[in-house]
């Protein structure tokens, strides 16, 4: 069975004052917190367990919208408190070591609003033979680095900045890999960066899905205001299960 986990830990201090807390994930946009729009699209997508990683610094207000946004779907879902200096990848670390070897994860993290078909991108994942596949977009507003990949979808370089394809910070991830992850070193802590080490150290096991649709970082309320209106113009669109609808391309690879 096929797990997600949402990362919604920080401090959010660049929304401060928002609604009288300051984390990203309890933001609402058109009546929904953006942690409802992410579970929902989980569902949709036929996840069926969501483990929800906050940390000590998580404001209250947010724990407790976060109880009140979780309780009428039909998904497992818990709420599981990390220190915050364990970062993601700390958590995504976690939560892979408790999954069979050969199941997936999919990786959210708390602050992305996205349209993308995340079952589209799971099955095509399984079927990539990649140990794991980030969600890649384009756009100069991407905080999460650059990836460069070759034909097939293969990973074969990561970057901080450039003008191509970007980490989206969306990725589907085999158990598998939270043994490899503990081979990080211990003062990295995002779990993006524990990916580029293992590719800088020799595994290419890692590969891409295309995302052409609407994605933004919810980082202030413009973003807000800007995400609302492009539901109102119907410029999101959000699949059901399955839906194709051409959208996303990964490859295959052997894993050396």
């Amino acid at each position: 069975m096929t797990q997600a986990i949402i990362l919604a830990g920080g401090e959010g201090k660049r929304m401060a004052g928002t609604d009288g807390y300051a984390l990203k994930s309890a933001v609402k946009i058109q009546g929904k917190t953006l942690l409802e729009w992410q579970l929902e699209q989980l569902e949709r997508s036929g996840i069926k367990k969501v483990t929800i990683y906050t940390s000590e610094v998580t404001p209250q207000g947010a724990l407790d919208e976060y109880a009140r946004s979780t309780s009428n779907l039909g998904i497992d879902i818990d709420i599981k408190e990390k220190p915050l200096k364990i970062g993601s990848l700390g958590c995504v670390k976690d939560a892979l070591l408790e999954i069979p070897a050969d199941e997936d994860l999919v990786v959210l993290y708390g602050d992305i609003f996205s349209d993308i078909n995340l079952g589209t991108m799971l099955e095509r994942h399984q079927k990539s033979g990649f140990l794991a596949t980030l969600a890649k977009i384009k756009g100069d507003h991407v905080p999460y680095g650059m990836i460069e990949d070759d034909s097939n979808g293969l990973i074969t370089s990561f970057k901080e900045k450039g003008d191509l394809q970007y980490n989206s910070g969306i990725a589907v991830v085999k158990g598998e890999v939270g043994y490899r992850l503990l081979r990080v070193p211990p003062e990295i802590n995002d779990f993006f960066t524990g990916v580029q080490n293992l590719h800088k150290a020799g595994l290419r096991a890692f590969g891409t899905y295309t995302h052409e649709g609407y994605w933004r970082d919810v980082k202030d309320m413009s973003v807000v205001t800007e995400t609302e209106q492009a539901i109102r113009e119907s410029k999101i669109i959000l699949p059901n299960a399955g839906s194709i609808k051409g959208e996303g391309s990964t490859g295959s690879a052997e894993v050396k």
